[in-house]
């Protein structure tokens, strides 16, 4: 940028201060009008010229180099570019590297020499879009660290005539190289036992690319139209869980043009959603409306005039499109597993191989496809998820083809729309011929399959003060077989009572139930059902109280008659940080039973083996330098307290997800400070992290000083600790020192009075007091540094 000296002397120099007298005058008497091709007569020497550029009337704040020669000026596309105009690539440039502003298609501009400026006036098209409203997150960066983890239930049942006594255990090592796991269930009852795998797999996770591997006993993916099944072998697949702040269905955009700088705000369905300012031009705005289904957004666009502009567009969202430009993918390879988890439990000999992709193609279409290869089988479909002007609900729609020349097929409809008031989900499912598909009985009669129909409606609505919902789902064999089956159910809430009743038709009969809920205080809650079905009626009353999150007491009484008779039933359940138990008694005319369970984790890490509560996803290790007693944080939630030995289980965490965990040293006393009193935890799914928390003795001194005349220093002195944060005077002359060691003196300077004090504070000097911190006597002030 010149120097002022040189502006002024530009300014003053002969040639340019004649130019600059005629120009203010016919600026006075003949305003220059805006260019687009022509610029106004001026000498035809080249001139250096460092303008304020305006856009429209607005100023920007920034000083451009101009070159005016033979009557038109000439400008670095990139200065345009930091003012606010978008300049095309394909502009021809002059040698060194400026485009003319008459060569810029659209652009008008004024150049008005009095005051310096250029007033340049671009149309939308070279605006650059304000982007406003959600953006995508960046990769989420997981700690890794090594470690076990076992997650166990049992349970134990009795009755009149038989005990058994069951339970399962997942076992799952986990470190930078990804997680191998096992999962094992075993029943002991009626004079024997079983001890069965269920499924044992390694697994791992890159959040930068979204990808999972697994290899193992893996289930393969699918579409809406397809279905999975288990396998023995290898899977790549993408994995959306790795980043849960990632919104993967599309997210309606607004778009609007403001002249001058404004306030731009959203509003879906009335509740703001978007609110911020905008310099002026062209703005896009991505809208999360966290609704699903259909509704209404309203972009406001007020100037700083106070003119209100409003534009109401209807949209429609759903989770079953994918946003443009996301793929959702799954490939596995291997042997089927067939019989999971009984008698015939076995692999395959036959290696197959299944494919499912999904692709945002717009933001109202996504495109599908689906694959199967085995021996003696092929299947190949396409299928689309449509929303008319992504508005009018939905659309599905597939089609297969199976078999070794291709000539059974299956094909699926569907439209889905959720409004305000009503909603409606339409399905219609064909599958005829020899079409076969690896979930099939292998063994399965081809001249069974045939053709299959199935069709199925609900529909929901407001009325009444309540809901209403009625579904309809009939389906007719290859046989000629068929049935049909129709529920409606009601639920209104009355003050603070539930109501809730409905009918489900069968071909066997009508079932008709009754209910009822309300609350009778904290974490408690009353219920009343009736069922009445074909030869069976019954009705029960209970009272049920929640185990509190932080762990305690619960329970639940029930009591009625059901199809045995009169019947009483009473659980108590009891959660600790150690894990969860519930103990439950049934008594009725037919029969007694008893049933016990209990579910916990258990956690080897840092070298130590912890028991908790079961641990559904992520969990952290929390030490506190052998601290005991320290209270510890989740997410401003106070969780416990640190054992004797200073270590804490967290075992709440979610993963990919930042988890907030702090400790409250400070309420420990005026002795205890840690040097990081919160940390943020982001461990992945399923695994734990080691969070290490100094919590140390301080010995903090409130210090009183004394200026040059024995006078208390007046409250908000400023002073330097040599070596450490500078501190302020409080009441009465005193600091804080949070740290004031034994056998050490701490420095202190300042400025009182004008002038220049050092203080010398030794903690030797220094009595305790109640709190926890010392006292030293009023330390005067030396002279001098």
């Amino acid at each position: 940028m010149p120097s002022p000296s040189r502006l002024l002397r530009a300014a003053l120099a002969p040639s340019r201060g004649v130019a600059l007298l005629v120009a203010l005058a016919a600026g006075v008497l003949a305003p220059a009008p805006l260019s687009a091709g022509a610029a106004p007569q001026f000498p035809s020497a080249p001139e250096d010229l460092y303008l304020e550029v305006m856009i429209g009337e607005r100023s920007t704040g920034r000083i451009v180099f101009f070159l005016h020669r033979g009557g038109r000026f000439f400008v670095r596309p990139i200065d345009l570019h930091e003012v606010g105009v978008a300049v095309p690539d394909d502009l021809p440039l002059d040698g060194e590297g400026r485009v003319a502003l008459d060569a810029i298609p659209g652009l008008a501009y004024r150049y008005e020499m009095a005051t310096q400026r250029m007033f340049l006036h671009p149309p939308a098209a070279l605006r650059p879009v304000t982007r406003l409203g959600y953006r995508a997150p960046p990769p989420v960066v997981a700690t890794r660290e090594a470690g076990w983890l076992a997650t166990w239930t049992g349970t134990g049942d009795v009755t009149d005539d038989r005990e058994s006594v069951g339970g399962t255990l997942l076992a799952r090592r986990f470190g930078r190289w990804g997680a191998l796991e096992g999962s094992f269930a075993g029943l002991r009852g009626g004079g024997s036992a079983q001890l069965r795998r269920i499924d044992t797999r390694w697994s791992y996770t890159d959040p930068a690319h979204l990808w999972q591997w697994q290899a193992g006993d893996v289930v393969t993916g699918g579409l809406s139209w397809s279905r999975p099944v288990r396998m023995g072998g290898l899977a790549w697949s993408r994995n959306f869980a790795a980043r849960p702040d990632l919104v993967t269905f599309p997210i309606p955009r607004l778009a609007g043009d403001a002249a001058v700088p404004s306030a731009v705000q959203v509003y879906v369905d009335g509740l703001e959603r978007v609110g911020t300012e905008i310099d002026g031009g062209a703005f896009e705005v991505d809208v999360l409306p966290r609704i699903m289904g259909a509704g209404e957004a309203v972009l406001r666009v007020t100037d700083a005039l106070g003119r209100v502009n409003e534009t109401v567009v209807p949209l429609y969202v759903d989770a079953a499109r994918l946003a443009p430009g996301l793929t959702d993918f799954s490939l596995q390879a291997g042997v089927l597993r067939e019989g999971f988890a009984g008698d015939a439990d076995r692999y395959g000999r036959d290696l197959v191989a299944v494919g499912a992709v999904r692709r945002g193609l717009t933001e109202a279409v996504t495109l599908e496809g689906y694959g199967e290869l085995g021996a003696g089988l092929a299947l190949g479909g396409l299928g689309a998820v449509w929303s008319p002007q992504a508005r009018w609900g939905v659309v599905t729609a597939s089609a297969a083809l199976s078999g070794a020349d291709f000539d059974a097929s299956a094909w699926t409809l569907g439209y889905q729309w959720t409004g305000a008031l009503f909603g409606i989900d339409l399905r219609l499912r064909r599958r005829g011929g020899a079409f076969r598909e690896l979930a099939d009985p292998r063994a399965a009669d081809a001249a069974a399959l045939g053709w299959r129909r199935e069709q199925q409606v609900t529909l929901w609505a407001r009325v009444a003060g309540g809901s209403l919902s009625a579904a309809s789902v009939h389906w007719r064999e290859p046989t000629g077989e068929g049935g049909r089956v129709q529920s409606i159910d009601y639920t209104r809430t009355v003050g603070r009572i539930t109501l809730t009743g409905g009918l489900l038709g069968r071909t066997s009969g009508t079932t008709a139930s009754l209910g009822l809920s309300m609350p009778l205080g904290p974490r408690m809650h009353g219920t009343l059902q009736q069922r009445h079905a074909p030869g069976e009626r019954t009705t029960l009353a209970g009272v049920r109280r929640r185990v509190p999150y932080e762990g305690g007491w619960g329970w639940q009484a029930r009591a009625g008659e059901d199809r045995l008779g009169g019947v009483v039933q009473g659980t108590i359940e009891h959660r600790s940080e150690r894990g969860d138990a519930r103990f439950g008694l049934r008594l009725s005319e037919g029969g007694s039973s008893a049933r016990i369970e209990a579910s916990g984790s258990v956690v080897a890490m840092d070298g130590r083996w912890f028991v908790s509560r079961r641990i559904h996803d992520a969990f952290a290790v929390v030490s506190t330098s052998g601290r005991a007693g320290v209270p510890v944080r989740i997410d401003h939630r106070l969780y416990g307290h640190t054992g004797d030995d200073g270590y804490l289980l967290l075992p709440d965490l979610h993963g990919w997800q930042d988890n907030r965990v702090g400790v409250d040293a400070h309420l420990l006393g005026w002795g205890v400070r840690a040097d990081r009193p919160e940390q943020v935890a982001v461990p992945a799914d399923r695994t734990g992290v080691r969070l290490d928390f100094a919590v140390s003795d301080t010995r903090g001194a409130l210090v009183p000083l004394r200026g040059p005349e024995g006078e208390p220093l007046a409250p908000g002195t400023p002073l330097q600790v040599e070596g450490a944060d500078p501190v302020v005077v409080g009441l009465d002359g005193e600091i804080y020192l949070p740290s004031l060691p034994v056998g050490h003196t701490i420095v202190v300077h300042g400025v009182v009075a004008r002038r220049s004090c050092t203080f010398r504070v030794r903690a030797d000097d220094a009595t305790p007091v109640r709190g926890g911190y010392l006292r030293p006597d009023p330390v005067a002030c030396v002279e001098g540094p």
